[in-house]
Order: structure tokens, then C-alpha cells, then sequence
């Protein structure tokens, strides 16, 4: 297990999220708001508007995550040249990048999405380095995991 999370719980969790995420359903304060929810709809790391696109990809904690090594994604540029998630993953997945997998890609998300509620809920002071090492031990747990069956 990494940080009390298991790789199929971790899967699991991804295939969730991609499906969230083609219904626009994920509930970040922007979508809270809309429904009506009381609270602060600004994110918790730079307290611009929590919408999705933001959270995962345009965010400054976001961002520094996507371009740590070994990706080096600018994710800010894949923002502004898309209009929603879908098509930004789209355009990653068509990119040759040699580490946009479907599954990368939502582990990645996944990860993100730890960070903000460590944040948010937990009141933890969570840096971008540590959603990408968690993310880096999952894909390396992943590795293995197939490289031994």
C-alpha cells in the first residue's frame, strides 16, 4: 500500500474519476456552488475560481506538478488551447508522450484530487512535490506489478 491506498484502490478510484469527469460531475467548489452550496467556491491553493479545468491543470499547484520530471507538460498551454478536460486529455493521449496513458493521466488526476482534499478537509499543508511522488510510487508500484506477472 502507498500512503494507506493499494494500487487496485488506486485503479479503481481513476476508472471512477474518468467517468465523473465525462459527465462533468466532479465536485469542485465552482460545481458546488452551483448547486447551491453556501460555501467558498476559490481553490484551495491560489484561491482563484475551483473549476475542474482549473484544479487539474491550469492552478499554479497543478501546473508544477505537470511539469516536474518526467513529464514536463505545460499544462497552463493545453488549457488555453482546449475548451474542456476531455479534450485536453484527448489531445495528451494523441500526443506521443511517452508517459500519457489513459491510466497515467487519471492517477495523475487522482493524485491532484488527494492533494486538494488533504488540503481542503484535512487542513494538511500539501505541496506539489508530494502529490507527485505519490503519484510517481503508484506508477512504480504499477511497474512492478506488471513486470512480475
Amino acid at each position: 500500500a502507498i500512503n494507506g491506498f493499494g494500487m487496485q484502490s488506486c485503479l479503481w478510484k481513476s476508472k471512477f474519476s474518468v467517468a465523473k469527469m465525462f459527465q462533468n460531475a466532479v465536485l469542485t467548489r465552482q460545481v458546488m456552488k452551483q448547486r447551491k452550496w453556501p460555501g467558498n467556491p476559490c481553490c484551495s491553493f491560489c484561491k482563484d475560481v475551483e473549476s475542474s479545468q482549473h484544479l487539474f491543470f491550469t492552478c499554479p499547484f497543478a501546473r508544477a506538478v505537470w511539469i516536474a520530471h518526467p513529464w514536463f507538460i505545460k499544462s497552463e498551454i493545453l488549457s488555453n488551447n482546449y475548451d474542456s478536460i476531455v479534450e485536453i486529455i484527448n489531445a495528451l493521449l494523441n500526443s506521443g508522450h511517452p508517459h500519457a496513458s489513459l491510466i497515467n493521466i487519471m492517477i495523475f488526476r487522482w493524485c491532484i484530487w488527494k492533494a486538494r482534499n488533504n488540503t481542503l478537509f484535512d487542513r494538511k499543508e500539501t505541496k506539489p512535490i508530494h502529490a507527485f511522488q505519490i503519484m510517481q510510487a503508484i506508477l512504480d508500484n504499477q511497474e512492478l506489478t506488471l513486470q512480475s506477472q
